[in-house]
This record gives structure tokens, C-alpha cells and sequence, in this order.
């Protein structure tokens, strides 16, 4: 379907939009700032007019359409746009029957969501909670969603917006209080048998001693970096070693005589998700990753160590090279910098109050026992799949430990336990013209972060240390944790940080700063997702510019959980759809 094809309708709507945001522009309004011009508001309330006479055909391909087009919907919106995307999904919820699909055959009820979830939930629910937590509720008694899939987060959604008292549709349980020692006992033996043992801690000194060795005599001028759950203060018996061979210059020059890059890759346009250096990267650390494969199949000279290939994964954002000993498994990547600042920083967490460890180490053994700890990786390398674990490759798109490990440590600042070590702003400025408050790693990236340990920090974790909450129980913090996450944060139009100031962010206003800081630095479009043919053929004369485009992008790659990762700028983990699912 291409835009001409679009029924009179939508297209009245898009332009419309299209002419009042052009109008906005040049009156210097930026969203969400934006206001309606005469010209919007007359379209408006005519095609307002028009829904309740719309039948179930046409309203199916009005939905479908508008569902291919949710970047324009949220880049050119203003506050009628989005009631009259309510009128419209309340139609929806009001056919008797399940809406035929349109001659496209696209899925009404896939597009409903979409809609619900891309713009009513992220755009509409700021200015208009009240009835977009009444259209909510009346799609998901209705079923005219796919509910089998969506109903637990939409539930939550009805009471994010409302509150508890205003939801008796929801069976919410009672809140439990800090302080609550119910189940402390239990809770506190049971986290510290999820510490390694002494002989979990000797073997995974062993693996460290093994892959040091072995990078040595195939890598010799490179350097050993180690980062996760090994160092940064919330390892468990099940941890994995996460390791970065940082490669020489003379080392890539050899990788890449060896096998050249394409010429022409590493530009950037519809159908590349990645910039040109980041392609470069991800090149070399492949390339690197076959060449040690290689070496520990191939050479004499590797016999003798206890390490074996299991899979090279290269089809992800960074390159993974999984190696396992007899006891331990081994990620190892290269050239890859940034988590060895993060695990520096989650480790800095860690140390300030041993409550912390044991509840990120409970949350994590949960996601496990739940299934719902697989991070979602992309295609192994065919040529060097052990044979042995072809099937083992169960991941689901859910979240990593480190994204759980962030989430905990989020939800502690939110109650006041942890204070905010990014947040620059509690540094006096006497401290900050001595130390500093800006440290740049890979060009763009701020590292900076306040060493508890250090004197220049000592006023700021004594202030913290004042009011932070003094007889918190890991009961519940534990209980309070999953309540919030539940039904008080708003995973449909918020980031979770650690690093900005408030916790939680409106994702617009994030990912605003993201594209903007990351064009200033990388001068790069913002790494992001190929565009989606059908969306591409529907915008036709609708095509956004450049920055909002990338704006938009990110916006429908993170429409559910998005956390932000606290050192790279720009990236955030976030759920697949069957992973947001589950």
C-alpha cells in the first residue's frame, strides 16, 4: 500500500498534521509544546464526526493504515490528534464482531494494539490518563486486542494511570511495607547461598589464568579486560566469565590484510542498522573471533588448555565468542571497553550496602527460575557451532542480568537507598573544578562517576547516608520491587535510569537527547533498525526528516520495558515483542 492508496480519511489526517507541524516550525514550538491551528482543529472535528458512522471494513483499513504510519502520529501530534485516536480505538472496542481484515490483509486487532501502545499509551495517556485508562479497559473486555498477549501489561498500564483506589477491575495485591521482617530470614540465608562458594570462586580464577593465557600466544600485544557479573560485586555460582580482549593496532592491521572489508559497507541507509564505525568494529571483532576459533581447533600449541568453542554469535549488536571450560562459561569479546566502566559502577553500588548484592542476586535467581533471564542474541556463525549445543540455543528475547541489575538498582534510588552516583549536580562546585565531571571513552561516552570511596565524594555519601531508609528489609524491598514495576512504573512511555537525575524519563524527552547528543558526537545517524518496507511504501509524501526519523526510530524499537544503559550513550535494553510478551 502506497500513500495515494490510503483512504481519504487517513490521508486528510496526515496532511492536516503534516501542515500544522510545518506551521509550528516556523512559530518556533517544539513538542510538546506544539498547539493546533485553525486549519488541524476543522480536520479534526470533521473526521471526528465521521467515526461513529464508520463500518467494520472500513474502520479495519482505517486502523491499518494508521498503524503503518505511528512515527508521523507521534513526530506530528498534538492533544485533538489524540482524542480522536481514542474515538477511533473505542469503535474498535464497541464492534460486536471481531473487525474483518482489510485488503491488505493486515490484522485489525495487531493494529488496535499498535496504536494503543505506540501513541495512545506513550503520547496521549501524559495529557488524558483518565480516558485513555477507560479505552484501555473497554479494549481488553472487548477482546478486540490480542489479548492472550497484551492483557497483564495493559492491566498494569490501568493502574499506573489511575491509582490503586480507582482500579477495583484490577486485582492488585496489598502493598508491604519496607520494613516488613516476615520472610527476612529466609530471604537473607537463602541470597547468601547464591554467593559463589570458594570452589566456584577457584574455578572461575582458573578460566581467568586459562583465557589470559590464550590470548597471550595468539593475541601477544593485546591486553585482558574483565567485566560482569565475575567483578562488579553480584556474582553468583552461575555466573558467567564476560571477558574483552582489547586488540592492538598492529593486530587489526594483520586481521584486516588477512580478510579485507567490503569496499562501499558502512554506509548508512534504508536497510543498514548500523553506522559506519560501529560496521568497521563489529567487522574486526568477527574477524577476530574466527581467528582465535581457529587457533583453539587448529594449533599444537593450544592442546594442552581446558577450553573449548561452544559458538560464535555474530549476527548481535556486539560479536560473542562463547568459549566454556570444564566448570565455567566464557563470553569473550574485543575491543569492547564500555562494560568494564559499567561493572566499575555497578560494582561502586554494590560496595555501599550489602542489601543491594543480595537483592540483585534474588531478583536474578528469579528471572532465571522464571524463565524470563534470556537477552535476546542473534544468529551463531554456522562455521563454528559446536555440534554438541546446536540445541541449546533457547533464548527469548527477555532481559539480561545486567538489565535486571540496573533495574534493582533503579527501583533503590527510587525508595532512597542507593544514592545517584552519575548525578553531577550533588558535587560542590569547588569539588567539580578540581576532579571534574566529564570523562569521554570511545569519543561520545561519559564514564564519569562519583568514587564513594574518594574524599571529593565523602559529603555526598554522607548526605545520602542520612536519609536513606535505615531498617529496610530485604522482604520488603524484595516485594516492593515487583509491586513497582507492576503497576507504578509507566514501562509504555518512560525509560528506567540510574543515571538521570529523576529515575524515570519520559521517552520522548529521552530519546530526543539521545539522537541530538549522539549526531554532536558520532556525527553518524543513531544506530537503529531497518525500516520496515510496508511502513517505508506507506509514508510516501509523509517521509520525516532526518533527526525526527531517527527519533522515531528509536522510539518504536523500545514501545515497552526500555532501560537506559548508564555509560553508553544511546543504547538501551528493552524486550523483543515475544520476549515483552512473556
Amino acid at each position: 500500500m502506497c500513500c495515494a492508496s490510503m483512504t481519504e480519511w487517513a490521508k486528510a489526517l496526515l496532511e492536516a498534521m503534516q501542515a500544522n507541524h510545518q506551521e509550528n516550525e516556523e512559530q518556533g514550538h517544539e513538542y510538546p509544546l506544539v498547539t493546533e491551528c485553525a486549519g488541524l482543529s476543522r480536520v479534526l472535528n470533521r473526521l471526528g464526526a465521521g467515526v461513529q458512522d464508520f463500518n467494520p471494513e472500513f474502520l479495519s483499513t482505517v486502523v491499518c493504515e494508521l498503524s503503518l504510519v505511528v512515527s508521523q502520529l507521534r513526530a506530528w501530534y498534538t492533544a485533538g490528534v489524540g482524542q480522536l485516536l481514542i474515538a477511533v480505538l473505542k469503535k474498535v472496542a464497541e464492534q460486536k464482531d471481531i473487525p474483518p481484515r482489510p485488503p491488505s490483509g493486515a490484522d485489525p486487532g495487531m493494529g488496535a494494539l499498535k496504536l494503543l501502545e505506540g501513541v495512545v499509551l506513550m503520547c496521549t495517556a501524559l495529557h488524558l490518563p483518565q480516558e485513555v485508562a477507560a479505552l484501555v479497559e473497554e479494549l481488553l473486555r472487548s477482546q478486540r486486542v490480542p489479548h492472550k498477549v497484551s492483557s497483564a501489561r495493559l492491566e498494569a498500564a490501568i493502574v499506573c494511570l489511575c491509582g490503586e483506589e480507582n482500579t477495583p477491575s484490577v486485582i492488585i495485591p496489598p502493598r508491604v511495607m519496607l520494613t516488613e521482617f516476615g520472610c527476612e530470614e529466609i530471604l537473607e540465608e537463602f541470597a547468601k547461598k547464591l554467593i559463589p562458594s570458594p570452589e566456584d570462586v577457584e574455578h572461575v580464577s582458573k578460566a581467568k589464568e586459562t583465557i589470559i593465557k590464550v590470548q597471550q600466544i595468539v593475541f601477544p600485544r593485546a591486553r585482558m579486560e574483565f567485566f560482569g557479573g565475575s567483578v562488579n560485586g553480584f556474582e553468583t555460582s552461575a555466573s558467567d566469565l564476560d571477558c574483552a580482549i582489547m586488540l592492538s593496532l598492529e593486530e587489526i592491521t594483520s586481521l584486516l590484510e588477512a580478510a579485507p572489508l567490503e569496499e562501499g559497507r558502512g554506509t548508512v541507509g534504508p536497510g543498514h542498522s548500523e553506522t559506519a564505525g560501529a560496521w568497521r568494529q563489529k567487522s574486526i571483532a568477527i574477524r577476530a573471533a574466527q581467528a582465535l576459533t581457529k587457533q583453539l581447533r587448529e594449533s599444537p600449541d593450544l592442546e594442552s588448555f581446558d577450553l573449548r568453542v561452544v559458538k560464535n554469535i555474530v549476527g548481535g549488536r556486539v560479536p560473542v565468542l562463547k568459549l566454556e571450560t570444564a566448570k565455567v562459561a566464557i563470553d569473550v569479546t574485543f575491543n569492547n571497553l564500555l562494560p568494564t566502566h559499567n561493572s566499575k559502577l555497578l560494582r561502586s553500588y554494590a560496595d555501599l550496602d550489602v542489601r543491594v548484592q543480595h537483592l540483585v542476586r534474588l531478583v536474578k535467581m528469579w528471572a532465571k527460575k522464571r524463565c524470563v533471564n534470556d537477552a535476546h542474541k542473534e544468529k551463531a556463525d554456522p562455521m563454528w557451532v559446536d555440534d554438541t549445543h546446536k540445541e541449546k540455543d533457547t533464548d527469548k528475547g527477555t532481559l539480561s542480568s545486567y538489565s535486571y541489575g540496573l533495574l534493582v538498582i533503579h527501583y533503590l534510588q527510587y525508595v532512597g537507598m542507593l544514592p545517584n552516583l552519575q548525578d553531577k549536580r550533588l558535587l560542590d562546585p569547588a569539588v567539580i573544578a578540581t576532579v571534574g565531571n566529564v570523562e569521554r571513552a570511545d569519543g561520545g561516552h561519559d564514564v564519569w562517576f562519583m568514587d564513594p570511596a574518594s574524599e571529593a565524594s565523602q559529603a555526598v555519601i554522607d548526605r545520602w547516608a542520612q536519609t536513606a531508609p535505615k531498617r529496610a528489609t530485604l522482604h520488603g524491598l524484595l516485594a516492593g520491587f515487583f509491586r513497582y514495576f507492576a503497576y507504578e512504573f509507566r514501562l509504555h512511555s518512560q525509560v528506567a535510569s540510574i543515571r538521570h537525575s529523576k529515575g524515570q524519563v519520559e521517552k520522548y524527552q529521552y530519546f530526543r537527547e539521545v539522537v541530538a547528543e549522539k549526531h554532536k558526537y558520532f556525527r553518524e545517524v543513531v544506530e537503529a533498525a531497518a525500516e520496515i518496507p510496508p511502513q517505508a511504501e506507506a509514508e510516501g509524501s509523509f517521509r520525516l526528516p532526518k533527526l525526527e526519523r531517527d527519533l522515531q526510530e528509536q522510539l518504536s524499537m523500545n514501545p515497552l520495558f526500555c532501560i537506559d544503559d548508564p555509560m553508553e550513550l544511546g543504547r538501551t535494553m528493552c524486550t523483543t515483542f515475544l520476549g515483552g510478551e512473556r
